[in-house]
């Protein structure tokens, strides 16, 4: 039954990548081409359904709970836990038009690494003090009051399943801006595709649970530490392998 079962995911994870891989060519020069044009609106309703797409041929959808936590037209500060690739346009599906803040290597993968640059992604260089400021101060600049920035503070996906450390760079952007923060939880992303297995397995639910807002005006009268803690607590009290 095993085999049978690795079997079953490996040829629907080669159709999956094989299917995605042209949708995400033809998706990537649709919004490049709106790109070109200033069309951001366009941009945007491409990667939606970019993403739809993506789990739509694995025949999985995300659940979202929380939605009333979510004032329509505000920006803010969405934190959220990170284990598979499939985190991303996840989230692209339930936030129209978020921008990323993240590695600057996902900017380097063919195809996808153009469709990012067109949605604002920010690349940051964790080895460079230089990039890691400049980076910040980007995302500053475009963090007006209905933006949506997107972050994972643990830097990179987990490698196990667990909710790994946070980094501090969030708290730079929290500081020096007034958008609220929003944790994020999201569950079955690890067990539907890890970073280091190649087969996707559709054996458990995927599910976004969006936490009520943290005010920046409260959370900065706490130390760094402080704020780490109280997210971390949040993503985790709903957390599930």
């Amino acid at each position: 039954m095993k085999v049978l079962f690795f079997i079953k995911n490996v040829i629907a994870t080669l159709f999956t990548y094989t299917v995605g891989y042209v949708l995400t060519l033809i998706f990537c020069l649709l919004a490049l081409l709106f790109a070109l044009f200033k069309m951001t609106g366009a941009v945007n309703v491409v990667f939606r359904m970019w993403a739809f797409s993506l789990f739509f041929i694995t025949g999985m959808f995300v659940t979202v709970r929380g939605r009333e936590n979510l004032e329509k037209g505000k920006g803010c500060i969405f934190l959220i836990n990170h284990s598979s690739f499939f985190d991303i346009p996840g989230m692209m599906l339930i936030i129209p038009g978020i921008k990323w803040i993240g590695r600057e290597k996902l900017v380097k993968i063919p195809i996808f690494g153009r469709m990012l640059l067109s949605t604002g992604y920010i690349p940051l260089n964790m080895n460079s003090v230089k990039s890691i400021h400049d980076t910040l101060a980007m995302a500053l600049e475009r963090g007006n009051e209905s933006s949506a920035i997107g972050v994972f503070p643990e830097g990179s996906r987990s490698l196990d399943g667990r909710i790994g450390s946070f980094k501090r760079g969030f708290i730079y952007l929290l500081r020096n801006c007034g958008l609220d923060v929003v944790p994020v939880t999201l569950n079955g992303f690890f067990s539907f595709k890890p970073k280091y297995r190649f087969y996707i397995a559709t054996t458990l639910p995927l599910e976004a649970i969006i936490h009520p807002p943290l005010s920046n005006a409260a959370l900065r009268e706490k130390t760094d530490n402080e704020i780490i803690s109280l997210v971390k607590s949040i993503i985790e009290s709903e957390y599930k392998v």
